[in-house]
This record gives C-alpha cells, sequence and structure tokens, in this order.
C-alpha cells in the first residue's frame, strides 16, 4: 500500500497554524522577559520539585511566629485570616467551618510533624 499523500491544501494550513504557534510564543516570550516572569528565586537556588527543602521550609519560615523574620506572629495571623475568609471543603466538596483560635497564642510550627495513625504531615502547627 502506498503512503497517502499529503494535499498542498492541508499542507499550506499546517505551515500557517505553526508559524501562528511561533508569533504566539515569541509575544509570550517577549511578556516574560519585560515582566521578569521567568525568574523565581527560589527555583534558581532549589529544585523545584524537592517540596521538603523548597516549600515546606520556606512556609514554616513565615508561619513560625519565633523564626528569624521578626514579625512574631503576623504571617500566621494572615494565614488564619485567610482561611476563616475563604470557604473550605471536605474530601467530599462539603463545606467546612473553621474555628481556629488567635494567632497571638504560643503556636509551634513543626515540619515533618507526625500524625498518629496518619503518618507524618508536610507542617503541623500546634499550641
Amino acid at each position: 500500500m502506498a503512503d497517502p499523500a499529503i494535499s498542498p491544501q492541508t499542507l499550506l494550513h499546517l505551515r500557517q497554524r505553526l508559524e501562528t504557534i511561533r508569533e504566539a510564543r515569541t509575544q509570550a516570550d517577549k511578556r516574560m522577559k519585560a515582566s521578569h516572569e521567568r525568574f523565581n528565586v527560589f527555583t534558581t537556588l532549589l529544585d523545584a520539585h524537592d517540596e521538603v527543602c523548597l516549600h515546606t521550609r520556606f512556609l514554616h519560615c513565615l508561619l513560625d511566629p519565633k523564626s528569624c523574620h521578626d514579625c512574631n506572629s503576623l504571617f500566621l495571623g494572615l494565614f488564619f485570616e485567610t482561611l476563616t475568609e475563604l470557604p473550605c471543603e471536605d474530601h467530599d466538596g462539603g463545606p467546612v467551618t473553621l474555628n481556629l483560635p488567635t494567632s497571638k497564642q504560643l503556636w509551634t510550627v513543626e515540619i515533618e510533624g507526625p500524625r498518629d495513625g496518619v503518618g507524618r504531615i508536610d507542617l503541623l502547627l500546634k499550641l
């Protein structure tokens, strides 16, 4: 059986699509360069897939009132405010009401904190 030939019209159409994609990519690259969207200090310094070293350590630093940022419970309080203002859902999609204590209480934040019967959790906030 002979290979089916691509019609000149189909080939022209594919070349036009390819050119449109190239132009869109060029424009996206220009926009990212102008707005510095490609730069990310975290992925520059650490592996983007290393969750414990990258995301978890950074969040731990911000949420821990005793951390070196010297902002006490400011970030933890903002985190709690965000949790109470945004609707939360359980695993089945049902609404969850959060009754969080204040961030002014003495909180500790653990990385890879143990949870009985569950294993470990990335960040564990405890009173």
